[in-house]
């Protein structure tokens, strides 16, 4: 019930946390009445939009910049998608406050790929976000990776930290 931002984190590159995400917001906008939006906050990685079949990709600027850009345009499937920032601008805590605010008027589920990405918009995600993912790989590294990524989740945001 109520409106949920749901950050999907790892503390490793290669582990899957964009599918992972990719498939909980497929699922949502499959089986609910009201909207997702997956948006990705990573700087550098390959579009969201070209993943899920989006023809007119939307980034996170492009929505905070223009207003007929608002509503994010729609993968087959229903799920809503935002692209992430270029590899050599990454977000600013305060544009991605701007555009939470922005989504979240129009979407039950905001659902954000933070994956291993240090920057500011990042940390401002995992800082805003009511529930969060850890994603992690197999094995001795894996575990250790999980051990990182709770422990910075932990610092960022406890409340997330405990229901992770």
């Amino acid at each position: 019930s109520g409106r949920r931002l749901v950050a999907f984190l790892s503390a490793q590159g290669g582990v899957g946390t964009t599918t992972v995400a990719s498939g909980a917001g497929a699922v949502l906008a499959a089986l609910r009445d009201d909207r997702t939006v997956l948006v990705d906050v990573q700087a550098g990685t390959p579009p969201l939009s070209a993943l899920q079949g989006v023809h007119d990709p939307h980034t996170v600027r492009r929505i905070l910049s223009a207003p007929d850009a608002a509503t994010p345009p729609t993968a087959p499937g229903g799920l809503a998608v935002v692209d992430g920032p270029s590899w050599d601008q990454p977000l600013e805590r305060s544009e991605l406050g701007g555009l939470v605010d922005r989504l979240v008027a129009q979407h039950t589920f905001l659902l954000v790929d933070v994956g291993d990405d240090p920057t500011d918009g990042a940390y401002a995600a995992v800082a805003r976000c009511d529930r969060a993912v850890v994603v992690a790989g197999p094995g001795e590294i894996g575990l250790r990776a999980l051990e990182v990524a709770l422990s910075r989740l932990d610092r960022v945001n406890p409340a997330a930290a405990r229901s992770a």
